[in-house]
């Protein structure tokens, strides 16, 4: 028995906390959509009064989030930039490096060549006649440069037969040297492939890092020549629109800037949202009500359920009353302007969800006259049936009865 009343206990408090959640969650949305509908409507009451078409509204908004975004932007660019452009000189620098210590090494390079091709001059007298017209034609030669020249030198003596009547110490001097020159301007060229590598890598960064800053440069430039043109279009009206857009960024619904994003909806969008609130609202009013009956068992399940049915039957009301079935109306501003008046919708969804079976009966007797179906609704034709009262001209309750069936 214990354990029962202990099951009961918890269920119980687990189904009020979350009845409160869903009273806070819908009030919330309630609040939002009343509150932005309003803020909107006085701002564009306020804008009405100035005679330029250029400052409706629904502009000055776009213009207010692009303006927003170009400054997000440039002051992303801004803090891009300057690793950019010390990227770009840092490679630019690595590439004056690369190309001094390739001029260094041709320099030096250029040196030995010409102490070894001084040197391959004296061997000459030790060859044999067709290497002897080789080389001198080699040493001689203006079409390549020293080091070239060498290098053709040391294949010539490299392949060349030196004489036999040389001595041996003689013979591995020579030996020795052009083995000394080969193996020397071997590394030279392993360096002058490494050094050329690098710079080409570093030329290729440095056009890189160049690339992106002018990109990062004229992007930026572009945003501020467009923030420009929007600031000039505008004139000061755009200081009011962002003053009056910014004030709706607040951290107390929803973590912020929920009410910056409903302000851009059109007023039927928000009306249908306050339309869907209210009818979950109102759906958990009614099962509250009936939570507290000692009679009624109350469930989890059957809050959803309520819940669900009192939206689907404002939603209804809502595509009842737009599609002209239901005169739930306000005056528009401009001529024959007509919209749905969101208090009234708001009023009559939240009494859908309140008595939602009431509703659905209403709907199901309008279908049925809809479809043909006279045995429902108002069977004898009497004119007193049904009537909802039509919004007066400032959204209140209190205009004219308007028979619906």
């Amino acid at each position: 028995m214990s354990n029962t009343q202990n099951q009961d206990h918890g269920s119980g408090y687990w189904l009020g906390t979350l009845v409160v959640a869903l009273y806070i969650f819908f009030v919330m949305w309630v609040f939002a959509g009343f509150a932005t509908y309003i803020y909107r409507s006085d701002w564009q009451a306020r804008l009405s009064d100035v005679d330029d078409t250029s400052h409706d509204l629904d502009s000055l908004i776009f213009a207010v989030q692009q303006e927003a975004a170009l400054n997000q932007k440039i002051a992303e660019w801004d803090s891009l930039l300057p690793a950019a452009e010390q990227a770009e000189v840092k490679e630019v620098d690595l590439v004056i490096t690369k190309q001094d210590a390739l001029s260094e090494l041709l320099s030096e390079r250029t040196a030995d060549s010409q102490r070894a091709l001084a040197e391959f001059a004296g061997f000459v007298e030790y060859l044999q006649d067709k290497e002897q017209r080789d080389l001198r034609a080699i040493l001689a030669g203006q079409d390549k440069d020293h080091f070239a020249k060498a290098s053709d030198a040391i294949i010539i003596l490299k392949d060349a037969p030196l004489p036999v009547k040389l001595s041996d110490d003689r013979r591995q001097r020579l030996v020795d040297r052009i083995g000394h020159y080969s193996a020397q301007f071997d590394r030279y060229r392993e360096r002058e492939i490494k050094v050329n590598a690098d710079l080409e890598m570093h030329q290729e960064k440095s056009s890189d890092a160049a690339t992106k800053a002018t990109r990062l440069r004229d992007m930026k430039t572009a945003a501020e020549i467009e923030l420009n043109a929007i600031e000039t279009s505008y004139a000061a009206n755009i200081v009011t629109a962002r003053a009056r857009y910014n004030a709706l960024d607040t951290k107390l619904l929803f973590g912020g800037k929920t009410l910056q994003r409903m302000v851009t909806f059109p007023t039927i969008f928000l009306t249908l949202i306050v339309t869907m609130a209210a009818g979950g609202l109102g759906a958990v009013v009614s099962f509250s009500r009936r939570y507290h009956s000692q009679n009624v068992s109350m469930s989890t399940p059957k809050l959803f359920v309520k819940v669900g049915e009192g939206i689907a039957a404002a939603i209804a009301i809502f595509l009842f009353s737009g599609a002209g079935m239901l005169a739930l109306t306000q005056g528009g501003g401009n001529g024959n302007a007509v919209e749905l008046s969101p208090y009234t919708v708001a009023f009559v969804a939240f009494l859908s969800g309140f008595m939602a079976e009431d509703a659905f009966k209403k709907i199901q007797a309008e279908g049925a006259r809809i479809f043909g179906n006279g045995d429902n609704g108002n069977p004898e034709g009497d004119p007193e049936g049904d009537t909802i009262v039509e919004a007066g001209e400032d959204g209140e309750a209190g205009g004219t009865p308007v028979a619906t069936g």
